[in-house]
């Protein structure tokens, strides 16, 4: 998967978080990951980040 990756003849277009997200989540298919953990495994403790950075839907 890169950066720049296409799905269904489409081309998408990631930020460098947005990528390193999707990794996460094909990487790991079975598993449910609360916002707390994907807050502190992309943006790391230091960064500030909006409260709604991450919204369930």
């Amino acid at each position: 998967m890169n950066k720049d990756d296409e799905f269904n003849d489409k081309e998408i277009l990631l930020t460098p978080k947005e990528f390193v997200m999707v990794q996460l989540l094909i990487s790991n298919r079975n598993k449910v990951f609360s916002r707390d953990y994907l807050i502190e495994s992309i943006w790391g403790y230091g960064d500030s980040i909006e409260d709604r950075t991450i919204v369930s839907c």
